[in-house]
């Protein structure tokens, strides 16, 4: 699978790598696997459907799937090739639990969680006393 990393990944990760907080190198390591698959699982991925039987992912893009697919189909012999946009675990458990993620306001809910009131965000919808939609910095 193909990742591009964004800023706000890189930083995470180093902040992790920067710090002395941890004891040897192994509990280091175990921090920075631990943070990198909490950063993939916030990230939607495709996979590749040639039948109800077979599918193959996941990749990181709608392109890098598409061209997969491409070529399982070439080497199938099926006659299409379905994409199948999954779904991030991580931003389900966001969406339920709260995030300190970017895109998350300060009560840890997120934009789509915040009330509309006209053109701007509104208080949040879920009741935890909120006025308005303020970015985690």
């Amino acid at each position: 699978m193909r990742i591009t990393p964004r800023r706000d990944e890189i930083k995470r990760i180093a902040e992790i790598l920067e710090s002395d907080s941890y004891e040897s190198a192994d509990k280091m390591a175990a921090a920075v696997l631990k943070e990198a698959a909490k950063i993939l699982s916030m990230r939607d991925t495709y996979a590749v459907v040639l039948s109800k039987h077979a599918s193959f992912g996941p990749f990181g893009s709608k392109k890098e799937a598409e061209k997969a697919g491409k070529v399982l189909l070439g080497a199938s012999g099926e006659h299409g090739v379905g994409l199948a946009r999954l779904a991030s675990p991580g931003r389900l458990e966001a969406q339920l639990e709260g995030s300190d993620w970017p895109g998350y306001c300060r009560c840890r809910h997120s934009k789509e969680l915040h009330l509309m009131n006209g053109s701007a965000r509104g208080r949040c919808g879920m009741y935890c006393g909120c006025e308005q939609y303020r970015e985690r910095k």
